[in-house]
């Protein structure tokens, strides 16, 4: 993890054995788990930091089922 940032990168999050054991557990493949973080990095950088449209796109993301934001 870098000291500058506390976020995981997205390849920090791909290897860090904990996530993996909830991705197993969940039946998320590595390749699932990636298309859902860039598209959720994606959508967060067209929107203006701050705003509750950017607030409500992020719960909206963190509340929806797995299936539905792979197709997003």
């Amino acid at each position: 993890m870098h000291q500058a940032n506390s976020d995981l990168t997205i390849h920090e999050v791909l290897t860090d054995p904990m996530i993996r054991a909830v991705m197993r557990a969940d039946g998320v493949t590595t390749n699932e788990m990636k298309t859902l973080l860039y598209s959720a990095a994606s959508a967060l950088r067209q929107m203006q930091p701050g705003t509750a449209s950017a607030k409500n796109h992020t719960a909206n993301l963190l509340a929806a089922p797995k299936r539905r934001l792979l197709s997003m």
